[in-house]
């Protein structure tokens, strides 16, 4: 299980992303939504990709070794 640390930080922190630059967003008096850090939410994307992708190879490799 230790193998698939990094993997799994980086997914948390991915999750955990989005949700920090949301709690930054306001309304302003006219309505406007105001979104200063929505780049935070493809940015979580691309990091919950990674570390899928991350886990994948570390998931074959030991795979592979184990036969």
């Amino acid at each position: 299980m230790t193998k698939y640390r990094y993997p799994l930080l980086l997914a948390i922190v991915a999750i955990a992303l989005p949700l920090i630059g949301a709690h930054f967003s306001w309304l302003d008096r006219a309505g406007w939504l105001h979104e200063p850090f929505f780049f935070t939410v493809p940015l979580g994307y691309a990091l919950l990709a990674v570390a899928v992708v991350w886990a994948i190879v570390i998931a074959v490799k030991h795979h592979r070794q184990a036969h």
